[in-house]
């Protein structure tokens, strides 16, 4: 049982949105289900949770609370990095160029 709940949560987690823009009605009897095991004291605690997170998504119109963070290819790493160091160009040049002209400019955060 405790299997079947986790693999039914990650399943509407993957395809509930698109199961809700269809408007099966079979989802609405699984989700009365669902709310009906979060009160089933003979399960345990962590499908409980498991079971009202993926309630409280379909309450969110399917958006995640958190994003899920994913590792980053080398090209996205390559890009931010060449962003950041011509950024630091940029404030390098600037403060020589404030240096030249003696004007003081706060820095900016």
């Amino acid at each position: 049982k405790p299997d079947f709940i986790q693999a039914l949560c990650k399943l509407l987690e993957t395809v509930g949105k698109k199961m809700e823009a269809k408007q099966l009605a079979s989802l609405n009897n699984i989700f009365e289900i669902l709310k009906k095991l979060t009160q089933d004291p003979a399960l345990d605690f962590r499908h409980r949770l498991m079971i009202q997170d993926t309630i409280d998504l379909r309450k969110n119109k399917w958006i995640p609370r958190f994003k899920e963070e994913k590792a980053m290819t080398k090209k996205k790493f390559k890009k931010i990095g060449a962003r950041e160091g011509q950024k630091a160009r940029n404030r390098a040049t600037k403060l020589k160029l404030n240096r030249k002209a003696k004007v003081f400019v706060p820095r900016s955060k």
